[in-house]
């Protein structure tokens, strides 16, 4: 299956090649995914996660965005699969994404609303937009930049 987004420059294609039914994330902390459609308990594999603080995490049960999202013009998933979703307990950062730059993450703040970018190099973070929809669209329409 591949996705052309109306603000993708031209010959930038999209892909999600992981099209399992039923992917996401629970309010349980559990995610769905993998392309074998397994099942990850994000409480098995980081048992210090408590998904109520990740809220916001949840937008990425919308079908639009739950099984990644791979740039082939950058080769590289600017959204991960939900699998692949890594916590970085220390940031309380839940980074479901990149930009192939710097270590740079995209993802979540515990307790903070929005989608952020976070720098491993300087530990600082940017508020980068509302959702992750908005992130796309500001992403490939160049107007927001890491």
């Amino acid at each position: 299956m591949q996705l052309l987004l109306e603000s993708a420059p031209p010959k930038r294609r999209l892909r999600r090649p992981f099209s399992q039914p039923g992917e996401g994330i629970s309010a349980e902390g559990v995610f769905f995914g993998g392309t074998q459609g397994q099942v990850w308990n994000l409480n098995r594999y980081a048992p210090m996660i408590d998904p109520a603080r990740y809220e916001s995490a949840a937008e990425m049960n919308d079908s639009r965005w739950r099984e990644g999202l791979y740039d082939e013009g950058a080769h590289l998933w600017l959204l991960e699969p939900a699998h692949r979703f890594e916590h970085l307990a220390d940031e309380q950062f839940l980074r479901v994404g990149r930009p192939g730059v710097d270590g740079i993450g995209f993802g979540y703040r515990e307790n903070q609303p929005g989608f952020w970018a976070f720098y491993p190099q300087e530990g600082t973070f940017k508020l980068l937009a509302a959702s992750v929809g908005e992130f796309i669209e500001g992403w490939y329409a160049g107007k927001i930049t890491v």
